[in-house]
């Protein structure tokens, strides 16, 4: 299992997130870095951990459509694994940031809108998506999916995996927002169990609540193929020399 770092952006600075709670969200305090700007929290974080990949969720692309492209762009160069929400609306600007910046795209319910039929994606899209390694965000809030598009909107977590594995879909997060920041693992556990039952046999990530490196263990036996973190790197309830086994270097 691995451990990855996420980068809550917002107004262009990293932003603490806790709970999904956008409109409180402070700007990021952490203990290796005075700097509240994404490329010095990055750069000290890499230094610290060790870290080759990262996350980043763009929240001024998720929420106002507006990602901050120049920014990605720094952050893309400074590690060799980004993985990238930037509240992608559709497979094909998913492609397109797929391409630019070599990211591995994350395509979120709460912004996806295919607006017609799946049918009307160019396979080409799904192709390059498939290669990127992108994933499917289950977005969720206390167990309740977040989800743009219409005909989705009344389908539990298991309709809506089975759906996309019966179309390859390979790669799958379970991101639970009311476990986000505050080290409570429950949702974004229970949801994770939820949806894996409908595809046991496809990669699980989960991000939100992982208080210490014990839940890490925990997460491990559970088969999990990475867990996102972000809240315990940054006040040192998960130090680097806890987690040499879980980080890529």
């Amino acid at each position: 299992m691995r451990l990855i770092p996420v980068l809550d952006i917002l107004n262009g600075q990293a932003v603490h997130a806790v709970a999904g709670q956008r409109d409180c969200y402070q700007q990021l305090t952490s203990i290796w870095t005075r700097s509240c700007h994404p490329v010095d929290v990055v750069k000290a974080l890499r230094d610290a951990y060790g870290f080759r990949e990262l996350y980043v969720a763009d929240l001024d692309g998720i929420l106002q459509g507006r990602p901050n492209r120049q920014l990605i762009g720094q952050l893309a160069n400074l590690l060799p694994g980004l993985w990238l929400d930037a509240g992608f609306r559709n497979v094909e600007a998913a492609k397109e940031w797929a391409r630019e910046f070599s990211c591995r795209p994350v395509l979120g319910l709460e912004t996806l809108d295919f607006g017609a039929s799946d049918e009307s994606v160019d396979a080409v899209s799904w192709q390059v998506l498939t290669a990127a390694g992108a994933l499917l965000s289950l977005d969720a809030y206390q167990g309740q999916l977040r989800v743009a598009e219409v005909r989705w909107r009344s389908w539990s977590v298991a309709e809506l995996v089975a759906w996309w594995r019966q179309r390859g879909w390979q790669n799958f997060l379970a991101l639970d927002l009311a476990s986000v920041g505050t080290g409570q693992l429950h949702w974004s556990w229970q949801l994770l169990r939820t949806a894996r039952s409908a595809a046991p046999q496809a990669r699980w990530y989960l991000g939100g609540g992982v208080r210490s490196v014990d839940d890490l263990h925990l997460l491990a036996g559970d088969n999990v193929e990475a867990v996102l973190v972000a809240s315990a790197l940054h006040d040192g309830r998960i130090l680097p020399d806890q987690v040499r086994s879980f980080v890529q270097v």
